[in-house]
């Protein structure tokens, strides 16, 4: 039987997964991590593709006007999440290099 504590932790809103081979461009992921508000600062300093964020720096945020720590951590986060999955993505594709032959 579990217990409650287990199904609180089971349960949180916050926590989303985000298919990032689903997404079609920057907009689409600042929606999902619901900071859309930022996009069109993204689109007019040149983070069209989902590659080019994951070499966004806190600089970077600072131009874009991500001024409020909640919601620069939450891009830091999901660009770390993103770098990962680009990361897993490239070791899959070596790795299937290396068993094709």
């Amino acid at each position: 039987m579990k217990t409650k504590k287990n199904n609180l932790l089971n349960f949180c809103p916050f926590r989303k997964v985000t298919d990032f081979d689903a997404l079609q461009g920057v907009p689409d992921w600042l929606e999902t991590i619901n900071m859309s508000k930022y996009a069109d600062q993204f689109t007019v300093a040149g983070y069209d593709k989902l590659e080019h964020v994951c070499k966004i720096t806190d600089n970077d945020l600072d131009s874009l006007g991500v001024k409020l720590i909640g919601h620069r951590n939450k891009i830091r986060k999901s660009i770390k999440a993103l770098k990962d999955h680009y990361r897993k993505k490239r070791e899959s594709c070596t790795w299937e290099r290396l068993t094709l032959f």
